[in-house]
């Protein structure tokens, strides 16, 4: 493994400059040189990967991190949206005019969906879920299949 997490995330960049007659004489320090050496490395091997769509994002970055940074939050963001879109439709789904297999296919796509991204649903949940979307003819026999277990199995 790379370790590579540690580019990314909260790096560690060494001082540029170990004392203030360094600075002065724009001398790096030998830390932050092969620190910088392995940043635009990684930096460039990033902007090489990257779409076009996703590059417009990160053209204001120096480092490797500025680019993980931005490109983290702009998914993350994204990926709340669309968690937020899953579950909001799996609330809204309703039977309608679909056959009970096909109603429950959908259902199962959307919560494999939101399984997908890493996002749990139980299945007391899930069951809600089919339950709620169900026309009321369904509930009466649901709740009836609660009231007296014993007369359907």
């Amino acid at each position: 493994m790379h370790k590579l997490h540690r580019v990314f995330v909260n790096p560690t960049i060494p001082s540029k400059y170990d004392l203030d007659l360094d600075r002065q004489l724009d001398h790096m320090s030998a830390t932050y040189e092969k620190w910088f050496i392995q940043d635009q490395s990684i930096f460039t091997w990033l902007l090489s990967t990257l779409s076009e769509s996703v590059l417009s994002r990160v053209l204001n970055c120096h480092h490797a991190h500025e680019i993980w940074d931005k490109i983290h939050t702009h998914y993350y963001a994204t990926l709340k949206a669309k968690v937020r879109q899953l579950r909001s439709e799996l609330k809204t789904t309703k039977k309608g005019n679909r056959s009970i297999a096909k109603y429950t296919l959908w259902i199962h796509a959307l919560a494999d969906s939101l399984i997908a991204i890493r996002e749990t649903i139980s299945d007391q949940e899930l069951l809600d879920v089919v339950i709620d979307g169900l026309p009321e003819e369904y509930n009466t026999f649901v709740m009836m299949m609660h009231a007296r277990p014993d007369k359907f199995l």
